[in-house]
């Protein structure tokens, strides 16, 4: 439908998505999710959150995905939710240059500091 009288400015940088037949919604980004259980997800995706950064996954509070291992595991985890997940990675080193390297390649979106 339509709306009559109704007048949208477009810019020059926006993009336009044919949508007929489709209903589109805003959706939102969650930056601070701790993913302490599933209900996290079905409580984000019914409140409309279509992306989220998770801080942390499992019943272990406040150590971040640390390893290339976890951060592969954790996504594998989530290939069944229909939203975009990153997470965020935290680690100490005293040569952090490689830690850092390691946990970029397993695809960490962020560092928690």
């Amino acid at each position: 439908n339509t709306l009559n009288g109704v007048e949208v400015v477009v810019g020059t940088g926006t993009t336009i998505v044919s949508g007929e037949g489709l209903i589109a919604t805003a959706g939102a980004i969650d930056t601070h999710v701790h993913l302490l259980t599933p209900r996290v997800m079905e409580a984000s995706l019914s409140a409309g959150v279509t992306s989220i950064i998770g801080q942390e996954f499992g019943p272990v509070w406040g150590v971040g995905v640390n390893s290339p291992w976890a951060l592969r595991t954790a996504f594998s985890a989530f290939d069944a939710w229909p939203v975009n997940i990153g997470f965020l990675a935290r680690g100490s080193s005293s040569a952090p240059g490689p830690l850092v390297e390691a946990l970029v390649e397993g695809g960490a979106c962020g560092f928690k500091v």
